[in-house]
């Protein structure tokens, strides 16, 4: 299993979400923020048009941070999370149609 220094147990993905201002912008930097913590309200010009998707994301992080910070693992009910390891790379991409792949 991939550690870090410290020997803790890594979990790897990316936001696939896309804003829909700028007709369709790619997340960026800090932009996921708001998803993880359910704050959705205050970027609401992000995601006009597109409320019903990014609140069914934000659904998913903030319920897997809460299980993250709870267990140590961010799995939630219906979407098993697994860690990312040396010989199977685990990845959950994270959007709309959220799904755990194998990173190769």
């Amino acid at each position: 299993m991939r550690v870090g220094n410290g020997g803790a147990t890594v979990y790897e993905y990316p936001m696939a979400y896309k804003f829909t201002y700028f007709g369709g912008t790619a997340m960026y930097h800090t932009g996921d923020l708001a998803f993880w913590f359910y704050s959705l309200g205050n970027v609401q010009y992000q995601i006009a048009g597109d409320e019903a998707n990014a609140y069914k994301v934000a659904d998913f992080c903030s319920i897997a941070l809460a299980n993250f910070c709870r267990t140590g693992n961010p799995s939630v009910a219906g979407t098993i999370w697994l860690p990312h390891e040396e010989d199977n790379a685990h990845c959950m991409i994270i959007d709309v149609d959220t799904r755990l792949v194998d990173n190769d």
